[in-house]
């Protein structure tokens, strides 16, 4: 018999705001993320770019107005919208303080699961092919 195991990443992030602890599950295994992850930071890469160039101060708000949409496009993309909503809450709805203190984590443990993950299904494929 051929038997096959599904595969789950689930890594946590907790938050702590003066006391008050918050942990949050990513789901890296969603098919959603492992699509979209790369486009949501181009996404953050182009606006913070276009937020150094601007030469006026309408087109650095419009900048940063961006910026902030794209933060959240990609920590919805990486938490799901309730855990979204938490982070918004604990951060009073400040998109640059949140992916200046979360950053780290979705540099450092999410992008490389992240990548292990699109790596397996690249190896899937290839057996696939043969």
């Amino acid at each position: 018999m051929y038997q096959i195991k599904r595969t789950r990443i689930v890594e946590q992030l907790e938050i702590d705001d003066n006391g008050t602890k918050t942990v949050l599950d990513v789901d890296i295994s969603a098919d959603t993320i492992l699509r979209d992850y790369n486009n949501a930071q181009y996404a953050i890469a182009q606006a913070q770019l276009a937020a150094q160039k601007a030469k006026s101060e309408k087109d650095a708000k419009a900048a940063e107005q961006a910026l902030g949409d794209a933060i959240l496009s990609l920590f919805k993309l990486i938490f799901g919208q309730a855990q979204l909503d938490q982070i918004l809450q604990i951060y009073d709805d400040k998109p640059l303080e949140m992916l200046s203190d979360i950053a780290p984590f979705i540099a450092e443990v999410i992008t490389p699961r992240i990548q292990e993950a699109q790596q397996r299904i690249q190896e899937s494929y290839k057996r696939v092919k043969k």
